[in-house]
Order: C-alpha cells, then sequence, then structure tokens
C-alpha cells in the first residue's frame, strides 16, 4: 500500500470528529429536553401554587364550582378588542363555534366577552325565510332568536326578531323583571344565501353568567326550535364559561417565552390561554433541517392522544388525571408537530378546581440551538476537510522527497554519481536520514577506493615478501655455491619475509574483526576520565621511553560507550603517536567536554602532518611514516570505525603552539 494510500486511510479517522460532535450533539439536545421537561413542571406548578385556593380567579361565580357539569353550557373568549357590530363574522374566525341542531339545519353559535359586554356571533342555516310581520297583534312572530337569562333566581327572557335584514333591539319576551335591559341588546340581521347571520352585543351583567339561547324557525311545516335550551324548561339556564378579569390579567402577565399555558376549569373547559407563539419564528423547520434533525435525534411515539368533546372541553388523559390529582408529563402529536406537556391539578379546600396545562412544541429545545449547531457542523466539517486534505498533500510531498531521494540513491548506485543529496529547509527526519546518507555515501566512495587501492596496496606489500622468499629458495636450492653462513642469512631473510606477510594477515584479520564486534558490543555507562586515567599508568609502563600525561577539567565523565573499543581506538592512536615521538618526549591524553561530545586526544611532539590528509582515517592509507602497520593504513581506519560506533567523528589537526599532532575522536556524551 503506498505511503499515500496509507495516509487516506489515514485520514479517515478524521471521521471521528464529526461523529463525537453528533454525539455531542445528541446528549446536548438530551439536557434541551430534560431541561425543557422541569421548565414546563415548574412553570405549571408555579402557576397553580397562585391559584391553590383562589376560586374566584378561575369562577365569577362561585356556584359554578359546585355545581354538576353542564354540556349545554356556553364557552366565552376573551377578546384584545370588540368587533364591529355589521353582522359579518369574519372576526369572529378565531372564536371558538358551538353547534346546536342537525347537520343539515345547524345552529352555529360563537360568544366572547371584553369583561364589560359580552357579544355574539350566530350562524343559522335557514332554507325558508320568514321575517317578523308588523303590526301582529299576536306578539313576536316569523324566524326568531331568544335569549334566556337567570336574574336574580328568576328567569328572564328576550326575543330579537325583525321585519327585514339590518339594526336589531331586544326586547322583552314575556314577563319583564325590573332589571331587565332589553334596549341594551343591540346588533345586526342579515341575510345571506344559506340562511341568517346575526351579530349582537348586551350588558354582561344581565346574564349572571347564566346564558340560554335558541332559534325558533317558522316554515309551512310548523315552528321547530333549534339551541341550548329548550323553551319548556323551567330550571336555570347552563352556565356560561368565562375567564374571570383577575384571571385573564394573571394570564396576560405569564409571560413565559415559548411556553403556552392553559387554565381548565374542574370539567375540562379553557377557561384562558396566555398568547405565546407555540413555536419561534426562527423554528420554522424546512425539510432539510427536518431530515437533518431527524437523522440526528430519535423521533419519539406520541404517548398522548388529544381528545375534545363536542362542545369543545378537553378531555385528554392527562387533563383527567390531573382532575383527579395526579400531574404527569405527556407528548402530544398537534398540528403536526410534537407537542411536550405537563399538567398539573389546581387544588381548593374543596377538591380540585383546575388544571394548568403547559405546553411547548419539542422542536423548540432543538431550535434553540439550531443555528449555533449547524454553523459547528459546517466549521467541522470544513475542518475535517482541510485536515485530510493537508494529509494527502504531506503525504504527496512526502512521497515526491522519498522518490527523489530514492532516485539519486539508484543513480548513485547504478552510474556513480558523486554529488550529495540536496537537503531541504525542514531540517525533519527525511533530511536527517539525507544527512546520514551522504555520510553513508562518502564512507561508501572511500571504501569503494579502498577496494580499488587494495589490489595494489596487498600487491606492493605482499610482492617484496614473497620476491624475497622466492630468491631465498632460489638461493638456497643451489647448495654447491654457498656456504653454511650465507645459508643462515638466506633462511633468516626468509623467515623475516614470512612473519611480514603473517603481520599483514594478522592486521587485516584484526581490522575485520573489529568491523564485526562493532555491531554486537553493548555500550554501558562509563566513567571516561577513570578509564584514561588507568590507561595512562598502563601506557607508562607499555612504553617507558615515553611520559604520558591526561589533562581533564571535569570530576567524573560519564558516557554510554564500550570500554574495550576505547581502549582499543587509544592503543591503536598511542601506537601511532609512539612511532612519531622522540624517546623522552611527553604524550599528553586529553579529555575535554564539547557539547554534547567529549572529545579524547592524543597530542605528540613532533612533524605535523602533511597539508592534505582528507583521507587519513580511510583504510588502506598512510600519509606519513613507514613501517609494516602504518604502512597498511589500518589503524586509523579502526579509530573512525569505533569513534561512529559511539555517535562521534575521528579527527586529526597539527599542535597550534609547536610542531606535532592531535589525534582523536568524539563520543556521544
Amino acid at each position: 500500500m503506498k505511503l499515500r494510500t496509507q495516509t487516506a486511510v489515514l485520514s479517515l479517522s478524521l471521521l471521528a470528529i464529526p461523529w463525537l460532535s453528533i454525539e455531542f450533539f445528541h446528549k446536548n439536545q438530551e439536557a434541551l429536553l430534560t431541561l425543557q421537561r422541569q421548565a414546563l413542571e415548574s412553570t405549571a406548578q408555579g402557576l397553580s401554587a397562585v391559584l391553590t385556593n383562589d376560586t374566584s380567579a378561575l369562577y365569577t361565580d362561585e356556584r359554578r364550582l359546585v355545581t354538576p357539569l353542564e354540556e349545554a353550557s356556553l364557552l366565552v373568549s376573551n377578546l384584545q378588542e370588540a368587533p364591529i357590530l355589521d353582522g359579518n363574522l369574519d372576526e369572529w374566525s378565531d372564536i371558538p363555534q358551538r353547534t346546536f341542531g342537525t347537520e343539515r339545519r345547524p345552529f352555529i353559535v360563537s360568544m366572547a366577552s371584553d369583561h364589560q359586554y359580552l357579544y355574539i356571533g350566530i350562524s343559522v342555516a335557514e332554507e325558508t325565510k320568514v321575517y317578523r310581520a308588523d303590526g301582529s297583534s299576536q306578539g313576536p312572530n316569523g324566524d326568531r332568536l331568544i335569549l334566556r337569562t337567570w336574574l336574580k333566581e328568576r328567569r328572564e327572557e328576550y326575543v330579537i326578531a325583525t321585519p327585514k335584514p339590518g339594526p336589531v333591539v331586544g326586547k322583552v319576551y314575556g314577563g319583564q323583571l325590573p332589571s331587565a335591559q332589553p334596549s341594551a341588546i343591540t346588533g345586526v340581521w342579515l341575510d345571506t344565501d344559506t340562511g341568517y347571520q346575526i351579530e349582537l352585543r348586551l350588558p354582561h351583567e344581565i346574564t349572571q353568567s347564566r346564558l340560554g339561547i335558541y332559534y325558533i324557525d317558522v316554515d309551512e311545516g310548523g315552528i321547530s326550535t333549534r339551541g341550548n335550551v329548550r323553551p319548556i324548561d323551567t330550571a336555570a339556564p347552563p352556565w356560561l364559561v368565562e375567564t374571570p378579569l383577575a384571571l385573564a390579567t394573571l394570564a396576560d402577565h405569564s409571560d413565559v417565552q415559548g411556553i403556552k399555558l392553559t387554565i381548565h376549569d374542574r370539567w375540562g373547559w379553557p377557561l384562558v390561554t396566555n398568547q405565546q407563539d407555540t413555536e419561534p419564528a426562527n423554528g420554522r423547520d424546512t425539510p432539510r433541517v427536518s431530515a437533518f434533525y431527524n437523522l440526528l435525534l430519535d423521533v419519539p411515539t406520541p404517548d398522548l392522544s388529544l381528545e375534545y368533546a363536542a362542545n369543545g372541553r378537553e378531555t385528554s388523559r392527562d387533563i383527567v388525571n390531573s382532575l383527579r390529582g395526579q400531574p404527569g408529563h405527556s407528548l402530544a402529536l398537534k398540528n403536526g408537530q410534537l407537542i411536550a406537556r405537563y399538567a398539573t391539578p389546581i387544588n381548593s379546600d374543596a377538591g380540585v378546581m383546575g388544571v394548568v396545562v403547559a405546553e411547548q412544541p419539542r422542536r423548540v429545545a432543538i431550535v434553540l440551538a439550531t443555528e449555533v449547531v449547524q454553523r459547528l457542523l459546517l466549521q467541522i466539517g470544513v475542518a475535517t476537510a482541510l485536515i485530510a486534505g493537508c494529509f494527502l498533500g504531506f503525504s504527496t510531498l512526502l512521497t515526491r522527497r522519498i522518490r527523489r531521494l530514492d532516485a539519486h540513491l539508484t543513480e548513485t548506485t547504478q552510474k556513480g554519481g558523486r554529488e550529495p543529496l540536496v537537503e531541504s529547509w525542514l531540517n525533519d527526519e527525511i533530511d536527517h536520514l539525507t544527512k546520514r546518507l551522504n555520510v553513508q555515501m562518502e564512507e561508501q566512495q572511500r571504501l569503494q577506493g579502498y577496494l580499488r587501492r587494495l589490489p595494489d596496496s596487498l600487491s606492493h606489500e605482499i610482492r617484496t615478501p614473497v620476491a624475497v622468499i622466492r630468491s631465498t629458495l632460489d638461493l638456497l636450492s643451489d647448495t654447491e655455491n654457498i656456504d653454511p653462513r650465507q645459508q643462515a642469512d638466506l633462511i633468516l631473510r626468509a623467515r623475516t619475509s614470512l612473519e611480514r606477510l603473517g603481520h599483514i594477515i594478522a592486521v587485516m584479520n584484526e581490522a575485520n574483526r573489529l568491523e564485526k564486534a562493532i555491531y554486537v558490543d553493548e555500550k554501558r555507562a562509563t566513567d571516561l576520565k577513570s578509564l584514561l586515567t588507568e590507561l595512562s599508568s598502563a601506557y607508562s609502563s607499555t612504553y617507558p621511553q615515553w611520559a604520558f600525561r591526561l589533562r581533564n577539567d571535569d570530576s567524573e565523565a560519564i558516557a554510554p560507550v564500550s570500554p574495550d573499543l576505547i581502549v582499543q581506538a587509544l592503543d591503536k592512536l598511542v601506537s601511532n603517536a609512539t612511532s612519531f615521538t622522540d624517546n623522552g618526549e611527553t604524550i599528553i591524553l586529553r579529555l575535554e567536554r564539547r557539547g554534547l561530545w567529549w572529545r579524547i586526544t592524543v597530542a605528540n611532539p613532533g612533524n605535523n602532518l602533511p597539508e592534505a590528509r582528507g583521507d587519513l582515517f580511510a583504510p588502506m592509507v598512510s600519509v606519513r611514516g613507514t613501517g609494516e602497520e602504518r604502512h597498511l593504513g589500518l589503524g586509523l581506519y579502526m579509530v573512525a570505525l569505533i569513534a561512529k560506533h559511539h555517535g562521534g567523528e575521528p579527527w586529526a589537526r597539527n599542535t597550534p603552539d609547536h610542531p606535532g599532532a592531535e589525534v582523536g575522536f568524539t563520543v556521544r556524551a
């Protein structure tokens, strides 16, 4: 697998970043939903606590609290401003409707209040329209509307009838009580294609929170009625389900952002709802956003079915449970969106007198962070793509550098190039490898030079002893012309030549063994000062013709080295120094700290090194002096091998203040 492919595979691990971000977002949304549940619960319970035992806040007449449920009651909505009395019911579209009669002949009633007046919007399906006949002595006649109130525990009825479409005024229907106000009932009666539309206004106080309403239909078949009461009923008309002014004021001040609060009475009639939007404006979901969140979050199944009676009461399970004193959370589907709900009872001394329901779309908890999360995920996606691109770009650059390095090495190996590898400005591991390869190439070139010189050097070194031995054998074979004394000299000369050959072989074997030993010899922490102190004393005994002195400024010099190899290197340097130093002179052993290295030096007085000494440490090179071992040029080559094995380099220079030379090497500290 190529390096670029490996990097591409490795860059797949960057997918963990968006995955972890999604997991974080998932957990964060779970926390937000938990906070939403807590907010709904605390809000509903707080409002319930305010209303506890405050019966007048929920019921304008406290008798309604203990009166059995009346299904015929009419729900009165709160108005922010009064409608225009023109018979047009367009303004009533948001007001709940109550339908009486039949499906073919419905009688639809809507009621609203501004706490001073009651407003009634009526739509009647009528095929045969019969208006009141003026001048009739039989009282009200034709199609008409009857309003039944309850004044001072007595029934009072008002009739709305008209000879033609237009403004109408109420009249007393039957006996009139002193507190009756028929003229205060005003409105407009309109004729429509399907029947009538009637819009009325009456003072709030004349109803005493009770109202019966029915329509009398006069046609060829006789008279029929439609409404929440019948003409023959003698009991008080049904209660009006109204919102007390104090409760409406409390709802207006229950400004909890994003939470819809609804207060129900003890039968489930909705008394008041604060006017909070069910969803913030910036939370409108597009299909793309919905799919995004459905992917990120589990979509739960609703556990509550919203149920309503025909008269507008809510009979959902959580409302029923709260009326039994059991608050609880639920999740409902309403208008196509999930709604988180919390219902809690409103307690009184007489028991549960109502329910507070707090609602909020479940999506709101998610929408709170929609823009931030989308921006965050976008940034994460862009960052991941950029990082992956950087990975691939870096791997491409790395591949090119390695290929260029390989091509250069191939050219050097196959074509014998001598140009060093080019290093980059990065100074990284590849550049360090390039440096090492340059050193290796230099060593290889030196070795190749050594191998090229080896035949000539060996031929030169071996030819003379072999020639001496051959000539000696020739002379010894002539036994007639040789005397015994000459014969002994010839044998000595042959033996000396054989020893010369043996020494050459021994030196080369020693170099070979050293090269092999370097790769298996283990390093250990060694005090170089103590080692050189012992060697200085040993050299004084081994070479009594010269004096040896150790110079060292440090109390100790610890380094990871192979002591045996250090001893071998110093042996070669000291042997080399004694070869060029007059008897009685002093040879200096010096140990110095140079940054990350220890420098070991052997300095001797005598002749300076020649100027051309670049190959001084190459094998089979000798630039000064004569002699057997020195002539082969393997001693300093061994020193170079030992120095490089210890992370250092060999070096040589002339002494600056007197004739002589300093030869040594460094080891890693």
